[in-house]
C-alpha cells in the first residue's frame, strides 16, 4: 500500500508504474492462491462437521 501511495505522490514515471503494476499483480495472484487454499480447508472442515453430526445421532 505504501508503494501505491508513493507512486501516486510522485511525478509520472512509466518504468516505476510498470514495476508497481507487476508487483501488485503478483500480490493479487498470491492472495488468490491463499484464498483458494482457505476455501479448500473450509470445505474440508464443513464436510467433517457434517460427518460428525451424522455420527452423533
Amino acid at each position: 500500500m505504501r508503494e501505491v501511495a508513493a507512486h501516486l505522490d510522485s511525478p509520472q514515471d512509466h518504468t516505476r508504474k510498470s514495476r508497481l503494476l507487476s508487483s501488485m499483480e503478483d500480490k493479487i495472484r498470491e492472495l488468490d492462491s491463499l484464498l483458494a487454499d482457505l476455501q479448500s480447508r473450509r470445505a474440508t472442515l464443513l464436510s467433517l462437521t457434517v460427518e460428525l453430526r451424522r455420527t452423533e445421532c
